[in-house]
């Protein structure tokens, strides 16, 4: 197992229903899927209005860094790879949508990564937890949010860094710790 994983490579058979049903129909598709973990990258999340019931505007800035950029085209090249094996012939006879003049160039696979990069919505961080001393940290450990009266937050948006691999099992720990929290009072 790897102390710190670089990225995560899952085989989905299917990206969407209709993919899924058109699979099924004819069983000729793999989709490998390549997810960069523990990124340098980070998001911006801002209000856009004092209205509560208007959505606030997120800027994801994925692949923000050279250093996730490199890491991205090294993931993707070993997934190209990866297809390419003996252990992969009854599988794959061929690798679509990814020429390989586009898999030898640094920058024309960053074109290529942004026009298929897609989000799994794990967002986390935007009310991180801290200490008193920290002035980017929303909310205390007891999930408090400082300054503010009765009120705690219960999700992601508390871990002060993004977790390394999907955050569900997370965030209900989180929640479970709020429940504990808030029955000790």
């Amino acid at each position: 197992m790897l102390r710190r994983p670089g990225a995560t490579f899952r085989a989905l058979r299917g990206t969407s229903p209709a993919k899924v049903w058109q699979q099924a129909r004819t069983r000729d598709d793999l989709y490998l899927g390549v997810a960069l973990q523990a990124e340098d990258s980070r998001g911006v999340i801002s209000l856009t209005s004092a209205d509560p019931s208007v959505q606030p505007r997120i800027r994801y800035r994925y692949l923000s860094t050279a250093t996730d950029r490199e890491r991205m085209r090294r993931a993707v090249r070993l997934a190209a790879d990866l297809l390419g094996t003996g252990a992969m012939g009854g599988l794959v006879q061929g690798r679509t949508d990814l020429p390989d003049d586009v898999l030898a160039d640094d920058a024309a696979l960053d074109r290529w990564t942004r026009a298929h990069l897609a989000t799994a919505i794990h967002l986390s961080g935007s009310a991180r937890m801290g200490p008193a001393g920290d002035p980017g940290a929303v909310v205390d450990q007891h999930l408090r949010v400082r300054g503010v009266e009765g009120l705690r937050v219960a999700d992601t948006s508390v871990l002060p860094t993004v977790p390394t691999r999907g955050p569900a099992a997370t965030a209900v720990a989180i929640g479970e710790r709020a429940a504990e929290l808030m029955t000790e009072l």
